[in-house]
């Protein structure tokens, strides 16, 4: 995979990051099937710490929601 590749994947997991957040916001948790969590974007926000799968529910961190916050001010 090429580096410019491997940017787009953060970049595009970041923004996905934002609805993550505010489906956990709103219904308490995120589900596997919580909408666009798929590979490879669940798998680099997890990597960056954004993101836990550990256990049944994979849920979005203090961390996820700082850096889903950083990127809607922009």
């Amino acid at each position: 995979m090429t580096e410019a590749e491997k940017d787009f994947i953060e970049e595009r997991a970041r923004e996905l990051l934002v609805g993550w957040a505010d489906y956990q916001v709103r219904f308490g948790a995120l589900v596997p099937a919580t909408p666009m969590l798929i590979e490879p974007y669940k798998a680099a926000a997890a990597e960056k710490g954004w993101i836990s799968l550990k256990g049944d529910t994979p849920k979005v961190l203090a961390k996820g929601f700082s850096a889903a916050a950083v990127y809607l001010r922009r």
